[in-house]
């Protein structure tokens, strides 16, 4: 299961949400039909393509693909409230694939990091789940501290793009 959270706020206008936008469809492209899939879009709320991820099939990309296109820049930022939703929507049933492995439930995080971080770094403590959440600081004002802390965390891994044209 990969669950795409974009940053929608107004920090993260212009080139650095047209880049989060390219990437988060570009990864989409590349998942397979054993993956799942979601979208959630984030700024001080939380909207989610669908309640957990879909498998994906040419229909779910093409609507995951959609609705990437259409995700805006305005709001503030709460990635608090995103961690909690969208570890929250996870699926909770542990789907085996044909060798028996156990389907791994990731969160690919595209921010710039500007967020309350006392409160991010609970959201990502006091959740139980095994999801591991993937952080990925986009521009030059990325709060970088943030974002590793996170990723650590939950057992993933920070990644700096500091020039948001290098996305795409």
């Amino acid at each position: 299961d990969v669950t795409l959270v974009l940053d929608r706020s107004g920090s993260m206008s212009g080139d650095s949400i047209a880049s989060a936008r390219t990437a988060a469809a570009a990864i989409v492209d590349k998942l397979g039909v054993a993956d799942s899939v979601n979208v959630i879009a984030f700024d001080d709320k939380v909207e989610k393509l669908w309640s957990e991820p879909h498998p994906v099939t040419d229909d779910a990309r093409r609507d995951a693909k959609n609705y990437i296109s259409k995700i805006d820049a305005r709001g503030g930022t709460d990635i608090a409230l995103a961690l909690k939703d969208s570890l929250g929507a996870q699926r909770k049933d542990a789907q085996a694939d044909a060798s028996g492995r156990v389907n791994n439930k990731v969160l690919l995080l595209l921010t710039d990091g500007q967020s309350d971080g006392p409160s991010a770094i609970k959201a990502a403590q006091d959740d139980t789940s095994s999801a591991r959440v993937f952080t990925v600081g986009i521009g030059t004002g990325v709060d970088k501290g943030l974002l590793s802390r996170l990723a650590a965390i939950r057992h993933g891994r920070f990644t700096f793009i500091s020039d948001i044209h290098a996305v795409a």
